[in-house]
């Protein structure tokens, strides 16, 4: 997926505004859709009766949640490595302000950047 963002200056100030689009939510988030519907395949019986499987379901939960959290921190990053660092990097030898902001998975995205600007 490719990172959407806004940039827009004020004088000192870079703003930087990022957004996801349903592609992004959609290639994130489809795997734990999957996910929780194997799971309340594991609560019901052959005849769609309930029953307690609750070792199996919470084993099988763990190991989702595992795979999901490898998934979803490959995802972000790849998102945040499309976006030119070196540019902000610049703009902050220059002295200005760099004022990253997003919503939702835009939001994440702002703050992986603010970490990867603050590690160099």
């Amino acid at each position: 997926f490719s990172p959407r963002y806004l940039l827009a200056t004020s004088g000192d100030i870079v703003y930087a505004a990022f957004r996801e689009t349903a592609a992004d939510y959609l290639q994130i988030w489809k795997p734990l859709e999957r996910s929780l519907m194997e799971f309340s395949k594991l609560n019901e019986g052959d005849d769609g009766t309930r029953v307690d499987r609750r070792k199996r379901f919470f084993r099988h939960l763990q190991h989702q949640v595992f795979l999901f959290q490898d998934h979803l921190e490959k995802s972000m990053m790849s998102l945040v490595s499309r976006i030119p660092l070196r540019f902000f990097a610049r703009q902050l030898v220059l002295r200005k302000r760099v004022i990253f902001t997003g919503h939702s998975l835009g939001g994440n995205v702002a703050e992986l950047i603010t970490c990867k600007l603050l590690e160099k």
